[in-house]
């Protein structure tokens, strides 16, 4: 602890202690993130504790445009975790995703000897009529796993063809996975699964996770939504509109890209030795084949061709916010799911890419504001303006807001990003996080991130 003691007159001394880098505690709760990234479950509160564990979940970086004019990105929500983990010891992740979006799927996985799956009319259930079949489904939503090219188009939005110009990734790209069934032992009722990434060939597999010696069985310790995992969130409304997430699944999902959707006609196949237990059984086990994903959607988003200095009041990040049946709803239903403070254990709330000074994003930063008060333990991070606005306008935005739970920043920041190999603009909250996630531990929180040690923005290059 640095001190110093200087007389001024006398009997008037004067002491001062340097709290700024001393590390008292490790704080239990740190900031909520909300917005687009590049894959991961949508609208489900995630929290990550390493920039690496978040990418593990998330992504990182993005293609967009063609030719000559494509690049790597980022999304904001992207860059405010990266800042802000640089120091905190949590953050809260909640991807939107708006309209009718779904994960990739596999086909039903099944035996080739059986090509459709029957019931029985009457009587008990023979072989031939219990080909035990399983899906996959990946814990990614959107249609970022998807097989082959991505050509739908959404009215309106201006998105067609390939995903490589217009949106987030090529489609049969690394980005991408399949699955395959190998190792397929009768006598045993095991089989392998391999998850593979999407570009690969069969004679140079890359293989991103293995299961060895798994089973349909639901007895047995290697069945395989026990091994693999088959939790799921579905959003969901109660009967006064408020949002909350519907949970099902037994089993931990242990896979980074999958869980298992179903296991149909399920039979306790294997005995005490765990072998098959009728020899007859043995020809209902899924087949020696692999297979894609697809079928996944991203909902009603534009993917951006610019992605910081193209915001408008319409549009961030992709998403059309200027209805409430697009980006909008989405927005507010990640708010209102952190409205939970039982559950979710926060104190900082970050929407990068909302600016105050457009009224259609002003409309979701008063529901952010709303969300805050209600809480009472946490506070608001929000931008004034979109980039290349003056300091009267920032002002201006500043001056509309009256409130306890926010604070206001101007103006939009560049600093180098080694992820994309060049600097980029960014709105002040996303460098702001990391001040604040600072100031959280090496002070207390009520502490003010302000000064020469808690206040400094030390990657930024301009403004």
């Amino acid at each position: 602890m640095a001190t110093s003691n200087v007389l001024f007159s006398p009997g008037v001394a004067t002491r001062e202690i340097d709290l700024s880098q001393r590390r008292l505690e490790i704080p239990a709760v740190g900031a909520a993130v909300v917005g687009p990234t590049v894959r991961g479950p949508a609208m489900v509160p995630t929290p990550v504790s390493t920039y690496s564990e978040y990418i593990r979940w998330f992504g990182d970086v993005f293609t967009s445009g063609s030719g000559a004019q494509e690049k790597l990105y980022k999304y904001l929500t992207t860059h405010t975790v990266e800042q802000y983990l640089k120091h905190g010891q949590i953050c809260t992740v909640t991807r939107i995703l708006a309209g009718n979006y779904q994960p990739a799927y596999s086909n039903v996985i099944n035996s080739s000897s059986y090509a459709a799956l029957s019931t029985p009319s009457s009587g008990s259930v023979t072989f031939a009529q219990n080909n035990m079949a399983f899906k996959l489904v990946a814990l990614s939503d959107g249609d970022v796993l998807n097989s082959g090219a991505n050509t739908a188009a959404v009215s309106g939005s201006g998105r067609t063809g390939d995903e490589s110009v217009n949106g987030v990734l090529l489609s049969g790209s690394q980005f991408n996975i399949r699955w395959e069934v190998n190792n397929v032992d009768p006598s045993r009722g095991t089989f392998n699964l391999l998850i593979r990434r999407g570009d690969d060939i069969n004679n140079r597999k890359v293989v991103l996770e293995s299961y060895e010696s798994i089973s349909l069985d639901p007895n047995s310790s290697q069945y395989i939504a026990r091994v693999i995992g088959d939790q799921s969130n579905t959003l969901r409304y109660d009967s006064s509109g408020m949002p909350y997430l519907e949970k099902s699944g037994s089993n931990v999902n242990r896979s980074r890209f999958v869980r298992v959707d179903y296991v149909s006609n399920q039979l306790n196949y294997l005995n005490s030795n765990g072998s098959v237990r009728d020899v007859s059984l043995s020809g209902s086990l899924p087949a020696a084949v692999s297979g894609t994903f697809g079928a996944g959607d991203d909902g009603n988003v534009v993917h951006p061709r610019a992605m910081y200095e193209n915001i408008w009041n319409a549009n961030t990040q992709g998403f059309h916010v200027g209805s409430s049946s697009f980006g909008q709803a989405a927005y507010q239903d990640a708010l209102d799911i952190l409205s939970n403070k039982d559950q979710y254990d926060i104190n900082l709330l970050v929407v990068p890419g909302l600016v105050d000074n457009l009224t259609n994003h002003s409309q979701i930063i008063t529901r952010a504001i709303n969300l805050c008060e209600d809480r009472g333990d946490m506070m608001l991070v929000l931008d004034s303006t979109s980039k290349g606005s003056t300091v009267g306008q920032a002002q201006i935005a500043a001056e509309g807001r009256n409130t306890n739970y926010a604070a206001a920043y101007y103006p939009w920041v560049q600093s180098p990003d080694p992820d994309l190999g060049r600097s980029v603009w960014t709105p002040p909250s996303v460098m702001v996080s990391a001040v604040y996630s600072f100031n959280d531990l090496v002070a207390h929180p009520w502490f003010a991130p302000a000064g020469l040690n808690r206040g400094v923005l030390d990657t930024v290059t301009q403004t």
